[in-house]
């Protein structure tokens, strides 16, 4: 029976580095923000027209993927690839689960922490760079920008050991070009990638059991993600050789699985579409 398709202390290790992260975080937001801000402010010029363009290239991109209608094209490519029994089926879904989360977190932590950016720190609207500001509202810890790529480009980066090094390094350029376009301080920037990183590992070890293994998943699959997709689309089941006394005894039936999906995914769209609008 097909299990995980990435080694379980991989995601081990990577949930206990992005816990490692709030104690990093602390001590960047203690010692570390203000004189790299100020130093990046006083000398980063020529470091800057580079991420500028670093910055407008991931936008340029980034802007095709936040649509509402892609979120529905995912669901789609995850139904097809899971009815088609591809190993990394669940990579559409996790996409798009953790795109949707990091984002829908990171708007209420903003709003709630009430930092300044450097930008506005160096720029005397604010008087310094300290949480919960009493006056005027900020939106600094955690970066959207962090946490937004991380949760696009993470679970690729977890899945295809080749592409590693090219989406991770794409996510550093993106950060440091937050932190050198006085956008965020530095420990912004690791919080932001930090929750990208919890949430894909926890998307991607929830979905687990959505990948190929029994005959009851495969109706699960049909019955839930297809009618959130296409209605007219017409895949062929490849037949499975599993019994219902087969499956674990404990797995709920498919209709606790459909309203389950159904309403965590609209749950997570609705909230999403809310926050985004409502703190604009």
């Amino acid at each position: 029976m097909y299990s995980f398709t990435v080694p379980l202390r991989f995601y081990v290790w990577s949930l206990i580095f992005g816990l490692l992260s709030i104690p990093l975080v602390l001590l960047l937001i203690i010692a570390v923000d203000e004189p790299l801000a100020g130093l990046l402010h006083r000398h980063g010029a020529p470091l800057r027209p580079f991420f500028a363009g670093i910055m407008r290239a991931h936008d340029a991109i980034t802007d095709k993927l936040m649509p509402l209608w892609l979120w529905p094209l995912l669901l789609l490519l995850f139904a097809v690839a899971r009815l088609r029994w591809w190993p990394h089926c669940t990579i559409w879904l996790v996409a798009l689960l953790t795109m949707v989360s990091s984002q829908g977190l990171r708007h209420p932590l903003a709003m709630y922490f009430n930092r300044p950016r450097p930008g506005q720190v160096f720029g005397h609207l604010v008087t310094n760079a300290d949480f919960w500001q009493a006056a005027g509202r900020f939106d600094a810890f955690p970066s959207g920008h962090a946490a937004g790529t991380a949760g696009l480009l993470l679970p690729w980066a977890l899945r295809f050991p080749k592409a590693r090094p090219w989406l991770l390094g794409w996510l550093g350029l993106v950060c440091l070009g937050r932190v050198v376009l006085e956008f965020h301080w530095l420990s912004d920037v690791v919080a932001g990638a930090a929750l990208g990183l919890l949430l894909t590992c926890g998307w991607d070890l929830t979905t687990g059991w959505l990948r190929p293994s029994s005959a009851l998943l495969e109706a699960t699959v049909s019955c839930v993600i297809l009618p959130l997709s296409i209605p007219f689309l017409i895949v062929p089941h490849p037949a499975t050789p599993e019994t219902e006394s087969d499956l674990p005894p404990l797995l709920p039936s498919w209709r606790a699985w459909y309203w389950l999906v159904l309403g965590a995914l609209a749950l997570e769209i609705g909230l999403f579409v809310y926050l985004t609008q409502a703190f604009a």
